[in-house]
């Protein structure tokens, strides 16, 4: 009886020893943290972005990375996108930091239009053999349809094109107007932009620019028209060259002719015999 009782404890025992050996120690969450940074920064549908992560160590011991990844809310529960080091692990000390190699990230196509939320994961040990699987906190990322980002381009590009016209205060009737019309299908795509129409408003955005394009030209070939002012002074000035051409011949044939009758020698009178 006292052989069974010894060896129920026994396996007990074993039981418990085995179960410890192989649990993962978790990292407090206060013991490390991480910041993202996003290039580019606004992510569209469809779009290949990089997430650079930053982790630092807060915990009082060192600790050894063999795995990162970031898991976003259109993976499955269990996926993750990173590296593997386990061949090259990375060991933080205390109160330091590591800037891990930028994690290529593609938005699918078929996201939704919206918030998503993401967590960094890390595999590693704490101090000399304390295994840990630690969980960052909840990030958000909006993402954006993909037509936005065309949008987003274009209306900075007309917005430019248009503050420029205006400043080169065109003096051709036909370019103002076309300037009139590229500033009404601006304000218009505006207001589509804002019901997220965005084809409708990227439509109107190109035909801005088509207008700014069509008034450059026609500002660039334009000859203002002369005035009435300008015509009779010109008549004037016309006049005032013809007399005084016509005073100058006077002067020149008068000179002429008296020269002329001073050379003029006296007839001889004729002598008596």
């Amino acid at each position: 009886m006292v052989n069974f009782r010894l060896l129920i404890i026994v396996a007990c025992l074993s039981l418990l020893c085995s179960v410890f050996s192989g649990a993962v120690f978790a990292l407090d969450s206060s013991e490390a943290r991480v910041s993202v940074g996003w290039s580019p920064n606004i992510l569209y549908r469809g779009i290949n972005a990089t997430a650079n992560v930053l982790f630092i160590n807060d915990s009082p011991e060192e600790i050894t990375i063999y795995y990162f990844g970031l898991h976003f809310d259109w993976m499955e529960s269990d996926n993750f996108i990173g590296y593997d080091l386990s061949n090259e692990p990375v060991t933080i000390a205390s109160s330091e930091g590591t800037t891990f190699t930028p994690v290529p990230i593609q938005v699918p196509l078929n996201a939704t239009i919206g918030p998503h939320t993401y967590f960094v994961g890390i595999d590693g040990v704490k101090g000399e053999s304390a295994d840990f699987i630690w969980n960052s906190t909840i990030f958000t990322k909006n993402i954006l349809n993909s037509a936005q980002e065309v949008y987003d381009n274009l209306v900075s590009q007309v917005d430019i094109e248009i503050s420029k016209a205006v400043d080169a205060n065109y003096q051709s009737p036909e370019a103002q107007s076309y300037l009139t019309k590229a500033e009404t299908a601006h304000s218009n795509a505006l207001n589509f932009a804002d019901d997220q129409e965005l084809d409708q408003a990227i439509s109107l955005l190109q035909s801005a620019s088509f207008y700014i394009g069509q008034a450059e030209n026609l500002e660039q070939n334009y000859v203002p028209p002369k005035n009435d002012d300008d015509n009779q002074n010109n008549q004037d000035l016309l006049i005032l060259v013809i007399a005084l051409v016509a005073f100058m011949v006077v002067i020149v044939l008068v000179i002429y002719l008296t020269r002329k009758g001073k050379q003029t020698p006296p007839m001889e009178q004729p002598t008596e015999t």
